[in-house]
């Protein structure tokens, strides 16, 4: 069924709006592109904060891609990425894995996002990858979504997630019919950072909205973002066996720097890889 597309109303943004998002949901208008109030707390109004205070100012730099990220690049990219997955389905409370190295930008911007849209994220040591570890993540977590890297050093990370998950090389992710694993039934997307199109898997570039490589990037994101608190749940902490340990809030996430990255930003910090 193609998908039906309306403009958003007078206090949004002019962006098509979709009603029905990929799993056949209804999908609320305001989602993204319009005005709403801030957060009560948490990482995401923090974020909104500092940037209005000084939204040049140069917050990461890498050592390849796009190297210098400014702090309302972080905001702009971290919330056209928290817009795009609304829109997919996601939504507060759910649960993402992620399989990336602990300087990659898409975890850092993913970082940010799940504190926008309120979402657990559990990170994964790509470094400590193996079936049983994952497998014991997969099961304990019940992840809707998993975001990787197609590679890490010598690793084929998609090859090992053919293996692990049989169903995802047979899925025909153009069909509009959601991803189904037996062994893990809550898994409902699966999502490469890389730039080759991979069986099965989505593209995390075509996630955004708006698409940060078109026009439309020149005009602001302004989500409309769920009731948040310093005390939401954000962070799922991992064992290294893969079984879950504890649940952070966003509290905690910053007292413990447990995401380093995301804490220096928010102490306007210059981070530099």
């Amino acid at each position: 069924m193609p998908q039906r597309l309306r403009t958003a109303s007078s206090s949004t943004l002019k962006f098509p709006v979709s009603v029905d998002n990929q799993f056949g949901a209804p999908v609320e208008s305001k989602r993204f592109f319009t005005s709403s109030p801030r957060t009560d707390g948490g990482i995401g109004s923090m974020l909104d904060a500092i940037v209005a205070e000084t939204p040049k100012k140069e917050a990461l730099q890498y050592p390849c891609g796009r190297k210098k990220w400014s702090r309302s690049d972080v905001k702009r990219a971290s919330d056209a990425l928290a817009a795009g997955l609304s829109d997919g389905g996601l939504k507060p409370g759910d649960t993402v894995v992620t399989l990336l190295d602990e300087n990659d930008v898409d975890l850092h911007m993913m970082q940010f996002t799940a504190a926008k849209l309120g979402l657990q994220l559990a990170v994964l040591d790509i470094n400590n990858l193996n079936s049983s570890t994952l497998e014991k993540v997969m099961v304990e977590c019940e992840p809707v979504m998993l975001l990787y890297s197609p590679f890490h050093g010598d690793t084929d990370v998609t090859k090992f997630l053919y293996e692990l998950i049989p169903e995802l090389p047979r899925h025909n992710k153009d069909c509009g019919i959601p991803f189904r694993s037996v062994q893990f039934p809550a898994l409902k997307r699966v999502v490469h950072t890389g730039f080759d199109d991979i069986t099965g898997v989505e593209n995390m570039k075509y996630i955004f909205l708006p698409n940060l490589s078109t026009d439309d990037a020149k005009h602001p994101c302004v989500l409309y973002q769920p009731t948040l608190t310093d005390k939401t749940p954000l962070c799922i902490n991992l064992k290294p066996d893969g079984t879950k340990a504890d649940v952070l809030s966003h509290a905690d996430v910053l007292s413990k720097s447990v995401w380093p990255v995301v804490s220096g930003v928010l102490k306007k910090d210059f981070i530099k890889f």
